[in-house]
């Protein structure tokens, strides 16, 4: 039986109240329950203006890319029900949402879906196991390249701009590595390595 899983969601990551402003401290909100169902929603990720929570809901063997209005609680799927897709991120100015898709490539590609547009755009090759993106900033987008059995890694930057499939993005890093992201401030990258790392 598939576990049923509520996506909560800080609405607001951190809350000073006057008294515990006045004394330095910061405290965090409740947290508070988006989404209810029998589906498991996970990779939640809510955009800047603080509006729509993005996120991954598995459904009926197939996982979709979905987006929640927080201020009217509507939801709607983003991918077709036909492929899967995972892990949503958002752009910077949340006009572009990047995800890991599996409808041309079932080792997964990184693909794009622009506000106001319906045809999703990928970005990589079919053939290598493409996962992991991450924005550095509105123009920049960075994801995981790896072998089938997933232990030797290449960390790319995508330059957005360039529009034509066939450009080749920047080798940042290569090695064992997993689950990189940008740090808070965009001055450090974070990731799990196992020894050999360079």
């Amino acid at each position: 039986m598939m576990r049923r899983t509520i996506l909560l969601v800080f609405l607001s990551a951190v809350f000073a109240s006057p008294l515990a402003a006045a004394a330095g401290r910061q405290q965090l909100l409740p947290l508070q329950r988006v989404t209810v169902g029998p589906f498991d929603n996970y990779q939640g990720e809510v955009d800047k203006s603080g509006q729509y929570v993005y996120f991954t809901r598995a459904q009926n063997l197939s996982s979709q890319i979905m987006r929640l209005d927080l201020k009217s609680g509507i939801s709607e799927a983003l991918t077709p029900a036909d492929a899967d897709a995972k892990s949503p991120v958002v752009s910077p100015s949340g006009k572009i949402v990047a995800f890991t898709f599996y409808k041309l490539d079932a080792k997964g590609d990184i693909c794009l879906l622009e506000e106001g547009e319906k045809e999703i755009r990928c970005i990589t090759k079919a053939g290598e196991v493409d996962q992991n993106p991450f924005w550095i900033d509105e123009q920049h987008l960075a994801y995981v390249t790896s072998n089938d059995a997933g232990n030797n890694s290449k960390l790319f930057i995508r330059d957005l701009k360039q529009k034509d499939s066939a450009a080749k993005p920047e080798l940042l890093m290569q090695g064992k590595f997993y689950s990189p992201a940008l740090a808070p401030g965009g001055k450090q990258l974070v990731y799990k390595g196992r020894g050999g790392n360079e």
